[in-house]
């Protein structure tokens, strides 16, 4: 409440330099961070465009604040594919303008609106997310909106997750719309622009996950005594489990053996014998599982009591290290499925697994923020002695960071999986 008082009294209509003092502590980057933003600094001095090649979870968002607050850019919009980060942006927003009054925070979500951040005179950051900007009537949508957003002069644009929604036609025309090609800088953030790399020359920075684990590795050798700060930065542990006699079945393994096939071992009936392939059995339901008798053999196999197996359910030791995970199924329809089976599995539905699906009805671009929070809630509703599976097909995999999950089950890739949509969802 004083804090809005506090706002008021200074004409603001938002808290979003309430936190600002000079007790706080400031941002310390790590090298690499550091590296980002000089070179990033010095590419604006001649140059308007530039990517950061970063991998998930460098920070990215800290940096590019940084980079604003450096240049004194007076006008600053973020878009990004994916609203529910917005969060995260108005977070680092107060995190590294904690000791200015110069800038203000605005998006539709938090802080103030773009028309009293232009009218304002101060400098500001502001957050859009490319679906609203798609939709206006300037690029060729339906509504009549964001007008003042197209007709502003940028200093500098940020395009967060980068490799999304600007390839295609309508991301396009929101970028050129915004971007004026001899004035506005261009920053562009990605953890997997494998799509959009061609797009570049020398403006790319590179940092990966081998050059941060080598660091991680080498940093007492060239800083003995200094605290390592690259010992929060996990280790990724990749696995493959084998599933015995299940993968065995030909009707599972597709392409001459080089993948296991989730999308026909995860298949559900339909009810169109076109699409079923046969009749669909008296004693079966639309959406329920095609080979059930598997689906339900593989859910025994993983959490069978046995202290020679090394499945991630099978004791406590590991149900422990796999408390609150992630799951990745082929789709919608799958993952309702699956949620049901395993709230009526002797394990799974013992009252000690919390089953979130966050698949929804597959509009995975809109209620992101809502199975964020979703699964947020669950897991500080597990206590000590409960355990969370979040089921997913898309959600929460780009964008967003769920400290809490200690690990990810791929049950839905295959030999063609795209690089970026693996990348992307095993660093969350």
């Amino acid at each position: 409440a004083l804090k809005a008082i506090e706002a008021v009294k200074k004409s603001r209509p938002n808290l979003s330099n309430a936190d600002s003092t000079s007790d706080f502590s400031p941002i310390i980057f790590r090298p690499e961070q550091e590296a980002a933003i000089k070179q990033t600094l010095k590419q604006f001095k001649t140059g308007t465009r530039m990517l950061w090649n970063a991998k998930m979870r460098f920070g990215k968002t800290l940096c590019a604040l940084e980079v604003v607050k450096k240049s004194k850019f007076a006008k600053t919009i973020i878009i990004t594919h994916r609203p529910v980060v917005d969060e995260g942006w108005y977070k680092e927003f107060k995190n590294i303008f904690y000791d200015s009054d110069d800038y203000e925070y605005g998006s539709k979500n938090n802080g103030a609106t773009v028309e009293y951040l232009i009218k304002s005179g101060k400098k500001f950051v502001f957050f859009a997310s490319m679906q609203d900007l798609r939709g206006s009537s300037t690029v060729g949508g339906k509504f009549d909106k964001n007008d003042i957003v197209f007709s502003t002069d940028w200093d500098l644009v940020v395009v967060d997750e980068a490799h999304e929604g600007t390839t295609t036609s309508l991301g396009e025309d929101v970028i050129k719309n915004v971007v004026k090609e001899s004035t506005t800088k261009f920053l562009a953030l990605s953890g997997t622009p494998f799509n959009i790399l061609s797009e570049y020359d020398n403006n790319i920075y590179t940092w990966d996950y081998v050059m941060e684990q080598q660091n991680k590795k080498e940093w007492n050798e060239h800083h003995f005594g200094d605290s390592n700060p690259y010992d929060e930065l996990p280790e990724l542990r990749i696995y493959t489990y084998d599933l015995g006699k299940i993968i065995s079945d030909k009707r599972y393994v597709e392409l001459e053996d080089k993948a296991f096939n989730f999308r026909e071992f995860f298949r559900v009936w339909t009810g169109d014998i076109r699409s079923d392939r046969i009749a669909m059995p008296s004693d079966c339901k639309v959406g329920d599982f095609f080979h059930a008798g598997d689906v339900h053999s593989f859910l025994d196999l993983i959490t069978k009591a046995d202290e020679e197996s090394q499945y991630p359910y099978t004791t406590e030791e590991y149900r422990n290290l796999f408390k609150h995970s992630l799951w990745m199924v082929p789709g919608v329809k799958e993952a309702k499925a699956l949620s049901k089976m395993m709230k009526n599995h002797p394990v799974f539905g013992s009252g000690a697994f919390d089953i979130i699906n966050v698949a929804g009805d597959g509009d995975e671009e809109e209620k992101s923020d809502d199975a964020l929070k979703k699964v947020q809630d669950a897991i500080a509703n597990a206590g000590e002695g409960g355990y969370t599976i979040t089921l997913s097909c898309g959600k929460l995999t780009t964008g967003v960071t769920v400290p809490e999950w200690t690990a990810v089950f791929m049950l839905s890739g295959s030999f063609s999986t795209s690089a970026t949509n693996y990348l992307q969802t095993i660093f969350r």
